[in-house]
């Protein structure tokens, strides 16, 4: 809620969606497209909110239906860290494209920085993702494409301790 915080009747597109467990946590009288390449992933999503949102199994660069569309909130949770720096900088440029003037790109990634504790740095060691990066590296991918980032680092998201970088990517 203190970085998806969206009004009656917004848009979300959730690039890497998952299960799309975060529509429990989001209006219901909102506009969501959740897109991911994993099969069963959007078989889980559709079964649980199919009636409340729309979903495609592929990338989101290959979704024709989406052309010429914008939204208020582009989001990607936990993707960017699996993605290599040419990937990731394609999905910053799609979800630019993808925003509406003023609208928010946020994009949520473990990482690592300095003064983290030996487990936080353990865990996002043993990811599967092969990118994990530093924060500010993540920061500095984005601001190639998104004049407006702004970074907030937390460490409390998960009972586990984890760094985490949360990016708010405003299109001007």
């Amino acid at each position: 809620s203190e970085y998806l915080n969206v009004a009656p009747s917004c848009s979300v597109i959730d690039i890497g969606c998952g299960t799309a467990d975060i529509l429990g946590f989001l209006r219901n009288d909102i506009e969501y497209i959740g897109a991911d390449i994993s099969k069963k992933y959007v078989s889980y999503a559709k079964k649980k909110y199919g009636s409340r949102a729309e979903f495609f199994n592929r990338r989101v660069s290959e979704i024709n239906e989406l052309q010429g569309r914008q939204f208020d909130f582009v989001i990607s949770i936990s993707v960017i860290h699996h993605l290599d720096d040419t990937e990731a900088l394609q999905l910053y440029k799609i979800g630019y494209k993808l925003l509406k003037p003023g609208g928010i790109m946020i994009t949520v990634d473990h990482g690592f920085c300095k003064g983290q504790g030996f487990i936080s740095r353990f865990i996002s060691r043993c990811d599967r993702g092969k990118h994990v990066r530093d924060i500010d590296e993540y920061e500095k991918l984005a601001k190639r494409v998104f004049s407006n980032v702004n970074k907030k680092i937390h460490t409390d998201l998960i009972r586990l301790p984890q760094t985490a970088c949360i990016l708010e990517c405003k299109k001007e």
